[in-house]
């Protein structure tokens, strides 16, 4: 009789708590992919458009260290301010992220064509910015991830004896 070398029960529960861990942090990404999706679907059934003008514009920089080589790491966000009449002739001001190129080129006092929700005019980007790829990245990636996860669940309880 063949006797077969089987990795130790702690491994198995090792794999487990992989597995559960990845399929719930791949939900994460699925959720907001989701979020993103809804909310370019809002843009196209409820977005209007207005000529305005960049008020400013500014970098936010988040400082930490990375974990591998201790290095300090500087992530940049950019982002502008628009001002835009509304539809009822109201003007709103509104903040608005934006690639590192995009604000490179954007100057102060410079018209602009904005994309805004009626029901909440400060959520705006500038037409043509849309963030589906983006979005369905997100999503596509949750759902493969929380997939290697479940089969990894499913293999643990599949070859118990």
């Amino acid at each position: 009789m063949k006797r077969q070398n089987r990795p130790p029960k702690s491994a198995g529960k090792i794999i487990l708590a992989i597995s559960i861990i990845f399929a719930l942090m791949s939900l994460v990404f699925v959720f907001v992919g989701i979020g993103q999706l809804k909310l370019e679907r809002r843009y196209e059934t409820e977005g209007a458009t207005a000529e305005g003008m960049i008020v400013s514009k500014r970098v936010d920089e988040k400082h930490s260290l990375d974990r591998e080589t201790k290095r300090p790491v500087v992530t940049r966000s950019y982002f502008m301010t628009v001002r835009f009449p509304l539809e009822r002739g109201h003007e709103v001001e509104a903040e608005t992220s934006i690639s590192q190129e995009r604000w490179q080129t954007a100057q102060e006092n410079a018209s602009i064509t904005v994309q805004y929700l009626t029901a909440a005019p400060t959520t705006c980007r500038e037409v043509g910015a849309s963030g589906k790829v983006k979005a369905y990245a997100f999503t596509t990636l949750g759902v493969v991830g929380v997939f290697i996860g479940l089969g990894g669940l499913v293999r643990h309880f599949l070859k118990k004896d």
